[in-house]
């Protein structure tokens, strides 16, 4: 009998939750595809650490889920709002309260069950999508298999019945609390906005010095190398979604003011009631429109830096193993035969080369000097151009981008160098950039002068390197057991002055391409699931708060409608109410992420990615967010329309 009543209401008043369908639905796709994909095999193969993922987005899971659940909660009291009348109906029919609440279940799990089902099947789908992505962004070949994980099914489950629990029994105990009285006549009362003319401006003031604040640190952030970056970044974090906050608690005094000085344009056809709508809705959404941009300022940025991060990787990969395997000696080795002979028994070994690093030494500063054939070899290894350097100059080889400006500015100020007695000026071409470092193979600061030859003769050798290109991709367990070699059985000749401690480095390109996924692949798509649940549950505030608020303002259409205004008029009207409630949160996190995103593509465009990639990214932001939220306006102005206008119609 439950289950009867429920279907025959839910087919009765589908529209109304149409949004909380939708949501659910949503919720369980991205959570269940996101959990698929960090249980997936082919993922967790692409390195050994990728556990990681699976534990940050099995936590990150939960977080939702109780987010989630407030979610559901404020979907269930939305529909109990639209339904007080029909609720209190069935109390004067003697119906027992134990019998109604049993009802409202039956409806709730019909509809949650349909939801959980077709969120799952939507996530089957999306989590191929996202693992292709996955595997192509790092370079690994596409695979179109379908995977189903039972551990994601049952920890969606899990998730799904929690969040249900949670937002259900607030519901019920709001029924048992109420009153027939209370369901029939509890309306919302309109809010008056009290503007402090005096406090205003002072206020504005300190909003914009939050974000310039902010602003500054997060610029800060990137040109400072120590853990004070990360007190930098937080405070500057928080000075920006306080700026955000304040300025939106702040707007309802803000649009009151301006409004009231607009007097021409108000008493224009329709204008003044649809000031008077939004100004009556106003003070209470201020709090939801502060919420809401703080959650989209921060969905926004994530997910432009988690699509960012995937290049990132590429980029910082070619810079850390640009070399198939590497060895460095911070002192003078005689040869390194026995390890070329080692990893050819291993690999095959197309090429092998050895070079030494030379001191500067007329510095306190030492840095380090590299004969021109040597660089034009490592150059001619990775595919490289020569550089063609004549006698009496030098140039320098700096892949570390924050000390390029550095460099550039020495160099100006000392365009000429003594090395060994003899003067060198920089070429045109005086810095070069292109990825060597691999475990300072051409310098220990990241950067190296690169001279004539025939300058190397007055200089000693202080540092051996040996970089060797293979032929295949190679195998990542080659590392461990040459470290092994090298440490345990390897008995090199090495010049040792004194007590001078003898470093060594080994780079594996394999190795680094296996496991070096595990902290971008972890930050992307976790940046990528956290953006999209924020950009869902942003949305849904805002279409709760119109659609709860919306009960009061039938009567007011229904005078416009009175007053010879027809549907089609009062449907622009509320069509121009929602998009100043949905477009004005939105204005500021989309200021803020332009901001963001030109600033990132000026620091790190040029230096890092140099692909011009970031404005592609920008786009596919902007584009996301721009579907997820017209979805969202979308349904509510469609149901604030069935709910309004035409019902309403005298």
């Amino acid at each position: 009998m439950y289950f009867n009543l429920a279907k025959k209401n839910i087919i009765r008043d589908w529209k109304n939750y149409l949004i909380y369908f939708v949501t659910v639905t949503l919720v369980i796709m991205l959570m269940y595809s996101f959990l698929t994909l960090s249980f997936s095999k082919d993922i967790i193969v692409m390195s050994e650490n990728m556990e990681m993922l699976s534990l940050g987005i099995s936590i990150l899971s939960i977080f939702v889920a109780l987010i989630g659940g407030f979610m559901i909660k404020h979907a269930i009291n939305l529909v109990l709002l639209r339904r007080k009348k029909e609720i209190a109906l069935y109390f004067l029919m003697g119906m027992e309260e134990n019998t109604i609440i049993r009802i409202f279940l039956c409806e709730n799990f019909l509809m949650g069950s349909g939801a959980f089902i077709l969120g799952c099947i939507l996530g089957v789908g999306l989590s191929i999508i996202l693992k292709n992505l996955a595997l192509g962004i790092f370079g690994f070949p596409i695979m179109y298999s379908i995977e189903i994980s039972a551990k994601a099914i049952f920890l969606t489950t899990i998730l799904f019945f929690g969040m249900f629990y949670f937002g259900l029994r607030s519901s019920i105990v709001n029924i048992k609390k109420s009153s027939i009285y209370t369901l029939l006549y509890d309306e919302i009362r309109n809010e008056n906005i009290k503007i402090k003319k005096g406090k205003m401006l002072g206020r504005l003031l300190l909003i914009v010095l939050f974000e310039v604040g902010g602003l500054f640190c997060i610029k800060r952030v990137f040109s400072i190398q120590t853990n004070f970056a990360i007190v930098l970044l937080i405070i500057g974090v928080l000075l920006l979604l306080s700026g955000i906050f304040y300025f939106y608690k702040l707007f309802p005094e803000i649009y009151s003011y301006i409004m009231k000085k607009r007097t021409r344009w108000l008493l224009k056809k329709t204008n003044l009631f649809l000031y008077g709508q939004i100004s009556s809705k106003c003070k209470a959404a201020g709090k939801i429109m502060a919420v809401t941009s703080m959650l989209l300022s921060v969905a926004l940025v994530t997910l432009f830096s988690g699509l960012v991060m995937g290049e990132g990787y590429r980029v910082n990969l070619k810079s850390e193993y640009p070399f198939d395997v590497a060895v460095a000696i911070d002192s003078k080795v005689q040869s390194f035969d026995e390890v070329v002979k080692y990893v050819s028994n291993r690999e095959k070994v197309k090429e092998s080369f050895e070079y030494n690093l030379y001191e500067y030494p007329d510095i306190s500063n030492k840095i380090d000097i590299l004969g021109i054939s040597d660089y034009n070899k490592l150059r001619e290894i990775l595919g490289l151009k020569k550089v063609n350097l004549e006698q009496g100059q030098y140039i320098v080889h700096c892949d570390t981008w924050k000390y390029i400006d550095t460099i550039r500015n020495n160099i100006k100020q000392a365009p000429v160098v003594d090395i060994g007695g003899k003067k060198l000026e920089g070429s045109r071409n005086r810095i070069y950039d292109e990825p060597m470092e691999q475990y300072r193979m051409t310098g220990t600061n990241g950067y190296a002068l690169v001279v004539p030859d025939i300058i190397l003769n007055n200089l000693e050798t202080h540092k051996s390197r040996l970089v060797i290109d293979i032929i295949g991709e190679g195998n990542e367990s080659l590392k461990s057991e040459l470290n092994r070699f090298i440490r345990n059985e390897w008995n090199p000749q090495i010049d040792i002055v004194g007590n001078e401690r003898i470093t060594m480095s080994l780079s594996v390109q394999a190795w680094g391409i296996k496991n070096s996924l595990t902290g971008f692949t972890t930050f992307a798509f976790i940046g990528l699931y956290l953006s999209v649940i924020f950009i869902i549950f942003s949305a849904t505030l805002l279409a709760f708060e119109q659609l709860e608020r919306g009960k009061n303002s039938s009567k007011y259409y229904k005078i416009l409608q009175m007053l010879g205004v027809d549907n089609t008029n009062c449907k622009r009207l509320v069509f121009k109410e929602l998009a100043i409630f949905f477009g004005i949160p939105m204005c500021l996190p989309l200021i803020l992420f332009v901001i963001v995103a030109l600033g990132a593509n000026q620091m790190f465009g040029e230096y890092i990615l140099k692909v011009g990639v970031i404005p592609r990214y920008i786009l596919i932001t902007l584009g996301i967010f721009a579907l997820v939220y017209s979805l969202y306006f979308y349904l509510t102005y469609i149901l604030f329309s069935r709910n309004i206008v035409d019902n309403t119609n005298p």
